[in-house]
């Protein structure tokens, strides 16, 4: 049997294989709303942004923010523009010690003070303009160590979330619903208990039937 093409939970469009929506940039999550792939002109002003404050704090500054920033999976660039980095297989927010990796380790360091001189500034030039040619929008330093940055306005807490899956689980059946609806407007207690539901039917633990009478039983005690 052949398995359905994956469809995108918001646009209703073929959303391809890749972590994000080829037609319209959203991520397939269990609960966040309002999350896509970070659009090309504003990964360019994270990047334009993140340079420029390195440069009129001498690096120390820009060092010192960031170390705040990121337990917030942000660059300095990134927190000004509402911009997160996560990690792409997962689609959780990065670890303190990825942004490190990511950011001051192979961007800056490796890219930015080894690579540059070498290549009379090819590589992060490059770098930064494969976003450009990339369909997830990630730059090579992004690849590296497998990441992608994604907009989320409402702010960290929707990007808390697990990707949802891309073709129905062993359990079979129809997918349960997309994030919304009555949901929207149940207690936060209540919307945990939901999407503990939702990722037991992702493992294929629970039928969709089974998710959806345990689901109106949540709700109903809400």
């Amino acid at each position: 049997m052949t398995s359905p093409t994956p469809v995108c939970e918001h646009c209703g469009l073929r959303r391809g294989d890749d972590m994000a929506c080829r037609a319209c940039g959203a991520l397939t999550l269990a609960d966040g709303q309002g999350v896509r792939l970070a659009s090309r002109p504003r990964r360019l002003a994270n990047y334009l942004l993140d340079s420029i404050l390195l440069l009129v704090t001498f690096g120390v500054g820009w060092l010192i923010w960031f170390h705040f920033t990121a337990k917030t999976s942000q660059s300095p660039g990134k927190r000004l523009m509402s911009t997160y980095v996560i990690v792409q297989q997962e689609a959780e927010p990065a670890s303190y010690e990825r942004l490190w990796l990511r950011d001051v380790g192979v961007l800056w360091l490796l890219f930015g003070a080894l690579l540059s001189p070498m290549t009379g500034g090819i590589v992060p030039l490059v770098d930064m303009l494969w976003i450009m040619l990339d369909r997830q929008r990630q730059t090579l330093h992004d690849k590296l160590v497998g990441t992608i940055v994604v907009h989320a306005p409402a702010g960290l807490d929707s990007v808390r979330a697990r990707r949802g899956p891309l073709r129905p689980p062993p359990g079979g059946g129809p997918p349960p619903h997309a994030p919304g609806g009555p949901e929207s407007y149940a207690s936060a207690d209540t919307q945990a208990q939901l999407r503990a539901l939702r990722r037991m039917w992702e493992r294929g633990e629970i039928s969709a039937d089974e998710y959806e009478r345990r689901r109106r039983d949540v709700l109903q005690r809400d």
